[in-house]
């Protein structure tokens, strides 16, 4: 379907079958790895996550198909792991008690209500959903693969645009996540259980932290704020089985293949893990240097914080512009500054630091 896509809809954005389709492969894939874990694997080898998750008994055919179709989450998610979905279905969920009934004030004789948070998903939904109409018309994507722009504008300006402009493309991820959590809140699910203070937590499908994302001094906190439950998913099913010198290239990988055949996206996918394998090391290397006072943490911080968003605009555009030739030449015009940090990174702290660690 994929590449039938590219035939019929090439550059389009428009909702189609692909869509429901990504959905059901993790859906598909989860529970295959949660059976595989209840009834091949010892109890004994299994992480803590593992058993949680595992699935001790092989699902009903309704069960099965009524967790594949569930009308509330079909269209754009989030996705729901299995176990998830069965505790809403028996109703369990909701039947978790307050941690301290002296301080709760909603332990009343009635189920946790969505309500509150159904507002505020809301509001949130109308925000984004209008920077999502506003971007094309004040900072389109297109700009970034016109020779104007590439040729004609300095260096400075192309990566400011680029951090503008993905920033706020990312508005239409937002929008559409919003409108699902909605959409499963209004049906009942999402309930988390309690805070310490006794207040309901109605995240468990909240699937974007913005504030964090956007806020973020690191690549891998920028990364883990994005498409929340499909980062669990992918440490799940490929990071936690994979051989631990390609768990970071294999994840990678395989979300990319997942998303589709754009060129961008591989792109994308393939500098970005050349980026958070850059990051870790220097931020093992370098971060303590910086944690001695307060001024040099806020220094630190600072410098971080406006690295993630250069990172966050070059690695992301080619997702955006998704054709290959569009992709390189964007990344030409700003000299390919985070591939040549990046490998520089990896070069020093990998074998220079090391060979000198070693004599």
């Amino acid at each position: 379907m994929h590449s039938y896509r590219l035939y019929y809809d090439y550059g389009g954005f428009s909702l189609d079958v692909t869509g429901p389709m990504m959905l059901m492969t993790q859906k598909v894939t989860s529970v295959a790895f949660s059976l595989h874990d209840g009834m091949d694997v010892p109890d004994v080898t299994l992480s803590e996550d593992q058993r949680k998750n595992c699935i001790r008994k092989k699902p009903s055919m309704l069960m099965y198909y009524s967790y594949m179709f569930s009308f509330h989450d079909i269209m754009s998610g989030p996705l729901v792991f299995y176990d998830d979905y069965l505790s809403f279905i028996d109703g369990s969920s909701t039947k978790v008690p307050p941690p301290n009934k002296e301080k709760n004030h909603n332990n009343k004789a009635r189920e946790p209500s969505p309500n509150a948070a159904m507002v505020e998903t809301s509001l949130v939904a109308i925000v984004t959903g209008v920077l999502m109409l506003l971007t094309p018309i004040y900072f389109p994507i297109s700009t970034m693969a016109d020779d104007t722009f590439l040729y004609k504008t300095n260096i400075i300006y192309r990566n400011l645009y680029m951090i503008i402009a993905v920033s706020l493309h990312r508005s239409k991820y937002y929008f559409a996540w919003k409108l699902g959590e909605l959409s499963n809140l209004g049906a009942g699910l999402g309930f988390r259980g309690y805070d310490e203070e006794g207040k309901e937590k109605w995240d468990l499908l909240t699937n974007i932290s913005i504030w964090k994302l956007e806020t973020s001094t690191s690549l891998k906190v920028f990364i883990d704020s994005w498409n929340l439950n499909t980062v669990v998913w992918l440490r799940r099913v490929i990071y936690e089985r994979a051989p631990p010198s390609v768990k970071t290239m294999a994840v990678f990988a395989c979300s990319s293949v997942w998303h589709g055949l754009y060129p961008g996206y591989y792109v994308t996918f393939v500098s970005t893990a050349l980026a958070v394998m850059a990051a870790r090391k220097m931020r093992r290397n370098v971060r303590h240097h910086f944690q001695t006072s307060e001024a040099k943490r806020i220094f630190y911080d600072s410098v971080t914080f406006i690295a993630t968003r250069l990172a966050g605009g070059y690695l992301m555009s080619p997702f955006c512009l998704l054709e290959f030739t569009a992709s390189i030449k964007l990344l030409i015009s700003v000299g390919f500054h985070i591939h040549i940090l990046s490998a520089g990174a990896l070069i020093c702290f990998l074998f220079i630091n090391s060979s000198q660690k070693k004599s």
